[in-house]
């Protein structure tokens, strides 16, 4: 089952097992406990993948499990869902049906975290269709940056690295700037 938590006080759940259909939004603090219980039990039952040969991690993984290792090692294991056999990164924290310039702003603005231009580029090409002649895109673009920064928001007042992330990307958010930002 794909689902998103957030806050102890609001699940997504998908209409269809491809979340195609839009999603299902969930308040209801019982039905919410026992989501998050379910998922808790999910994870500590999932088998730890473990390597069949002793080798440099580099040697064996390909670069996407390298960043799912890496997210796993920063704490976020919370996107990173398990059946058994393999880990797949879920983050719905923009769930949306709609036009595909929505679906195409995250690829974007990954440059602000470090995407290199090539692979923005390729995903373009991939994709075939590059949003960022259309009319719409600065605003897509302003709207997409003002999101990254609400999460922030809710750790800003008690972490001081999240207060320092939140004051740079207000600033650049109010001068324009393209300064890169670290992820959180």
């Amino acid at each position: 089952m794909k689902m998103k938590l957030a806050d102890h006080t609001t699940a997504m759940l998908p209409l269809t097992p491809t979340g195609t259909a839009g999603a299902l939004l969930v308040r209801a603090p019982v039905i919410i406990g026992a989501l998050r219980e379910y998922f808790e039990m999910l994870w500590e039952r999932a088998t730890p993948l473990t390597p069949k040969r002793p080798a440099p991690v580099t040697d064996r993984l390909t670069p996407a499990q390298l960043t799912v290792l890496r997210l796993m090692a920063e704490g976020l294991r919370g996107n990173l869902l398990r059946d058994g056999h393999r880990i797949i990164l879920a983050d719905w924290d923009a769930v949306s049906t709609g036009p595909r310039e929505v679906d195409l702003i995250p690829t974007l603005q990954a440059s602000r975290f470090g995407l290199p231009a090539a692979q923005r580029d390729a995903f373009i090409a991939a994709y075939g269709h590059d949003i960022r002649s259309w009319a719409g895109y600065p605003i897509l673009r302003e709207i997409r940056e003002l999101s990254t920064i609400s999460a922030l928001l809710r750790d800003g007042h008690s972490d001081t690295a999240a207060r320092r992330e939140l004051q740079i990307r207000i600033r650049s958010v109010r001068t324009g700037d393209d300064q890169q930002w670290t992820a959180f």
